[in-house]
């Protein structure tokens, strides 16, 4: 009996020392997030201008356009309780910071990563020391169809899944790539946007905002609450209920913090159907224009 539990024990130990490896192996592999948490461990200090968010952000949001030193730290699906966890894990060492800019989608206010068909991207931001106690979302093993493959072409250096720039800004959402019927992809984006009010996650989502406003307002650091520019045919699909809540929490943030300007620039006039890569992201050259005007308007409230 006492040699057949050794050697269970022992077949386990096999086990959990090649999962191990895999998942060790998998974490070297170059992508987007452990990019950025090294460039925070480096640079955090030099930030003056910092973007979070989710997709519209990450494509939208191009740093280079930025007359300060700015970093895109968003990504796809990045909801607003892991914006708020980087807000409060790096904040203290952006003793430069001067400007946050948070998008305000339609659908932020009432999203979770957690419960989104993204999910798995949970376990990436164990690269920024932000865990999560569900162990399914702490190990990339559970999310890669591929581990052994992808684990083998790691330690080949074959692997590489970074697609974000240097400065963090998504590279994948180009002008020559992008959708020319945008009409028919609409209604496929504005339900996926169409989420259920759930009271719950409302009250977070203003817990959260209200909670990096008052930070921000202590270290005089301004906050842009954007809500980029969005294809006509998206636009006119948009639930009016949920539409209308999201504007009106984001224009109340506004009025309550002096240091808070909410730029509702979905319908901003100034963009055409070329600006977009699909229906409710812009390409990288929409993304160029929209980041200088972002650029002018922060200019111009320093002025004033």
């Amino acid at each position: 009996m006492k040699s057949f539990l050794l050697k269970i024990s022992g077949f386990f130990l096999l086990l959990a020392l090649l999962f191990g490896g895999i998942e060790y192996t998998i974490r070297l592999i170059p992508n987007d997030y452990n990019y950025k948490a090294d460039y925070y461990r480096q640079h955090a200090h030099e930030i003056k201008t910092w973007c979070l968010g989710s997709s519209h952000a990450y494509y939208g949001i191009d740093p280079d356009q930025f007359e300060a030193p700015c970093f895109n730290g968003a990504h796809v699906s990045q909801s607003i309780n892991f914006d708020w966890k980087l807000f409060h894990r790096y904040i203290r060492q952006m003793d430069s910071l001067e400007v946050l800019i948070l998008p305000a989608s339609y659908f932020s206010l009432f999203s979770r990563l957690e419960n989104s068909a993204e999910h798995w991207r949970i376990v990436n931001y164990t690269e920024y020391q932000i865990y999560t106690p569900n162990i399914r979302h702490l190990l990339r093993i559970f999310g890669d169809t591929r581990a052994f493959d992808r684990a083998k072409d790691g330690i080949r250096g074959k692997a590489n899944d970074r697609t974000c720039l240097d400065n963090g800004m998504g590279s994948l959402f180009r002008y020559e790539n992008r959708y020319t019927e945008l009409d028919s992809l609409a209604q496929a984006s504005a339900d996926r946007h169409r989420k259920k009010l759930h009271p719950a996650i409302l009250k977070q989502s203003e817990k959260y905002l209200h909670n990096i406003c008052q930070t921000c307002q202590k270290r005089q650091i301004q906050v842009i609450l954007l809500s980029s520019p969005v294809h006509e045919s998206y636009y006119r699909l948009l639930d009016s209920t949920q539409l209308s809540l999201k504007i009106n929490h984001y224009r109340n943030l506004a009025e309550k913090y002096p240091h808070v300007e909410y730029l509702n620039w979905m319908q901003h006039p100034d963009f055409r159907q070329e600006d977009f890569f699909d229906a409710d992201h812009l390409n990288h050259l929409g993304a160029i224009k929209l980041s200088r005007y972002l650029n002018d308007f922060i200019e111009g409230e320093k002025n004033h």
